[in-house]
């Protein structure tokens, strides 16, 4: 009985939270509706998603960004990371983390504001000047 009461309580932790790619970090998925917040979905060899982070440098004075790897292995998303060369922070979204934040689409990189409501702000690459206009239309 314990150990099923251990499994029900891990399962529900495991859907709210996301484990860091560069420490022992956990982050509470459902804090994140509380500040202005901006998820970038990436994944292994996607060249967009490489091309995204220098236009996100316009969107940190009024939005927390987080990085989520998805669609592959922690181990392999962990290599991608250290190649994206960005001081943001990053976590692994699994099946249960990419359904909280609403995520739908196997495509990267994905940009999601998670303010309120996760809301898909775009799918592919986007300048930086795109970016901004979509957020204020969210």
């Amino acid at each position: 009985m314990i150990y099923i009461q251990y499994l029900f309580i891990f399962n529900i932790l495991a859907q709210n939270y996301a484990r860091s790619l560069t420490d022992v970090e956990t982050l509470n998925i459902d804090s994140l509706s509380k500040e202005l917040t901006i998820a970038v979905i990436f994944q292994p060899d996607c060249h967009a998603c490489k091309n995204q982070m220098s236009e996100l440098n316009c969107l940190k004075d009024k939005y927390k960004i987080i990085l989520f790897g998805a669609f592959a292995t922690e181990k392999k998303l962990r290599q991608e990371y250290r190649k994206l060369r960005t001081n943001l922070p990053a976590f692994y979204a699994n099946n249960e983390v990419l359904k909280k934040i609403k995520v739908t689409q196997n495509l990267t990189p994905q940009i999601i504001n998670l303010t309120e409501q996760p809301t898909i702000v775009s799918l592919g690459f986007e300048s930086c000047e795109n970016l901004k206009a979509q957020l204020i239309k969210n």
